[in-house]
């Protein structure tokens, strides 16, 4: 065969795909599974697009997943990348994409069997966007020690459904690996945002479950906060404007705990400081608590996690401002992924 005839194939494979789903995974195979059913009952056409799973565990047990759906799902392709978080895992899967649509999902969450058809239809729909941002939702009533995103009327760009061009991401590079696994993918957007707009579509919608979460996970959240000021580095007004809200609610209740224990420290000596924690925990309950499913155990866990985190905001906030910002010191090594 000569190089034409090849080259001429080639090209035709990828004008046969529309639509690349990249697909990021983790140690939870049992979701994975869940998913990827899920995903094998699209209403699209199964010849215009294609699953490409990144496996960033290297596990045995994903790959037997996916093995087991390659016949549901014409077009899957696994790879695995070892332990380098979810930023690194979608850049490679973009780099093995044939379609001029890009999705993003995640192993925890079910798109909708109609997923990829609106998310087609959302496009053609919309040319001046240069991405759809689809619904996400999830269980009314969750569990203490658990999380889950929400996207009810766009402006979140959560990553398992906010979906691009494929020209514009070649435009600036893919996804930044500087991120780990937390504000990589609103830094995708905000760096779509500059080519055009990100259009929310309500009818492009998918399930993300509630997930459990060990709670010294509300601890170590603070870490958080230099993805935070990774994201403020590159896009200074588009973070203040995307995370002011949530930096001052923590900021008050910060305030909250440090001002009602130094005042009942001074007013009363260290029975004060029980009165000050006491009214923290009412604070906190109004705050947090309130309509959360948990133990008496669990509500206690977590007022006192809550305001070891709380006294600890203001200097973990400072000090990875100066790092991120001023002291320019770069992102993370991979590290245990939530």
């Amino acid at each position: 065969m000569t190089a034409r005839k090849t080259a001429s194939l080639v090209s035709r494979a990828k004008k046969k795909i529309e639509i690349s789903v990249i697909l990021s995974a983790f140690k939870r195979w049992d979701l994975l599974e869940k998913a990827l059913l899920r995903i094998s009952e699209q209403d699209y056409p199964s010849d215009k697009w294609e699953l490409i799973v990144i496996d960033d565990a290297n596990a045995r047990e994903n790959k037997e997943v996916v093995d087991r759906f390659s016949k549901k799902i014409k077009n899957c392709v696994f790879i695995s990348q070892g332990h380098q978080g979810a930023a690194k895992a979608r850049i490679l899967g973009f780099e093995r994409a044939r379609g001029d649509i890009i999705a993003f999902t995640d192993e925890d969450t079910l798109p909708q069997t109609n997923w990829l058809s609106q998310i087609k239809k959302a496009f053609d729909e919309h040319p001046e966007a240069v991405g759809i941002e689809g619904k996400v939702i999830t269980d009314e009533s969750k569990p203490l020690f658990s999380n889950a995103p929400v996207n009810l009327h766009g402006g979140v760009y959560i990553g398992c459904n906010t979906h691009y061009r494929r020209a514009v991401i070649e435009s600036f590079n893919y996804y930044d690996p500087e991120f780990y696994f937390w504000r990589e993918d609103t830094n995708m957007a905000f760096k779509s945002l500059t080519k055009g707009p990100i259009v929310f579509v309500p009818d492009v919608v998918t399930y993300h479950p509630a997930k459990s979460i060990a709670p010294i996970s509300v601890w170590k959240n603070l870490r958080h906060l230099k993805d935070d000021m990774l994201l403020f580095r590159r896009f200074p007004r588009k973070t203040i404007s995307f995370l002011g809200k949530e930096w001052a609610k923590h900021s008050f209740m910060s305030s909250v705990a440090w001002i009602l224990l130094l005042a009942g420290y001074f007013l009363l000596g260290w029975s004060g400081i029980i009165a000050g924690i006491v009214g923290y925990a009412g604070v906190r309950f109004l705050v947090t608590l309130r309509g959360r499913k948990c133990t008496i155990a669990e509500g206690l866990t977590f007022l006192f996690l809550s305001l070891a985190r709380d006294m600890a905001y203001p200097a973990y906030f400072v000090y990875y401002f100066i790092t991120v910002n001023v002291l320019h010191i770069p992102g993370y090594a991979p590290r245990t992924a939530q």
